[in-house]
């Protein structure tokens, strides 16, 4: 088998114009991904290995390669699939790399690594772990640009032909059946108990209804926007679970209203079951359903 070279992360950047964009997070690690990607394709035995600057890390190597492409693009980051060797494993695992669209500092990476560990003590009753394996690691892309944090999760993907494209179904929609609302229903309930907000957090696989809660920058970001605060109150907290089970009741509900209500009132039944504390917060739910299903509409 033919050695694949590593390329150096010294790219000239000379043949690819800015348009004034330099100061904005989102155009520069566009920016070096585009370069990187477009030295690959001159050369596809080689790949692009990035330097792992975060200290005590599980990374020993992280890069990109011929078969490196976008999975998909959010409001805070835009994800592609590319290659990981752990430190104490012999084999590499391809892995969805999120190159963050904004400007992700150290303070905003401890408190993310904050949350991962707060959630990883999340498990259904069999004892599997509710969440999949994410984790975040500062490297250094090219030479003449500064380091940046990148969010690093199991790869949800599957080739079809030559190009490996997601799993995940697009614009967050979702098919319908009682077991994906018991699912979503008891994902939420733990989120919310560790005072952290569930919404949007769950996407779902294509052709199954499988769900996976795979947007944990809504988690953090949410927490942020909060003033870096846990959700304690009683009332915050029910307040925040049922306006995240009013969006995913609409995506599921597929543009009608009437499926979407039906749907969140049967999230308030298995919360009535589970939460029998929050009777107040329930029946007030109930009565109200109307009201959070239009403010996600």
């Amino acid at each position: 088998m033919k050695k694949k070279n590593i390329i150096s992360n010294k790219i000239k950047t000379d043949s690819v114009k800015f348009k004034g964009y330099e100061h904005i997070a989102e155009e520069r690690s566009k920016h070096q991904i585009k370069l990187v990607l477009n030295k690959i394709s001159k050369n596809p035995n080689k790949r692009f290995e990035f330097k792992v600057l975060s200290e005590h890390n599980f990374v020993e190597k992280l890069y990109l390669d011929k078969h490196s492409t976008k999975l998909g693009e959010g409001k805070v980051g835009f994800i592609y699939n590319g290659f990981i060797k752990l430190k104490d494993s012999p084999q590499k695992k391809r892995v969805a790399i999120k190159f963050f669209k904004i400007d992700f500092d150290n303070d905003t990476a401890k408190i993310y690594k904050q949350i991962l560990k707060k959630i990883e003590t999340i498990k259904y009753p069999s004892g599997k772990n509710v969440f999949p394996k994410i984790g975040l690691v500062k490297v250094s892309v090219l030479d003449n640009y500064k380091p940046i944090w990148v969010g690093i999760s199991s790869a949800f993907i599957k080739k079809v032909g030559p190009t490996t494209i997601s799993k995940f179904k697009r614009n967050n929609s979702f098919n319908y059946s009682k077991e994906v609302v018991k699912e979503i229903e008891y994902i939420y309930r733990n989120v919310i108990e560790l005072g952290l907000s569930p919404y949007d957090l769950v996407a779902q696989l294509k052709n199954t209804t499988n769900v996976i809660p795979i947007d944990i920058d809504m988690i953090v970001g949410e927490y942020i926007k909060k003033g870096n605060r846990l959700i304690v109150k009683k009332e915050e907290k029910a307040k925040e679970l049922f306006l995240s089970l009013g969006k995913v009741s609409n995506m599921m509900g597929q543009g009608s209203l009437l499926a979407s209500e039906k749907i969140f009132l049967e999230f308030c039944e298995h919360l009535s079951k589970n939460k029998k504390e929050w009777t107040k917060e329930i029946q007030n739910a109930v009565s109200n359903s109307k009201k959070y299903i239009t403010i996600n509409a």
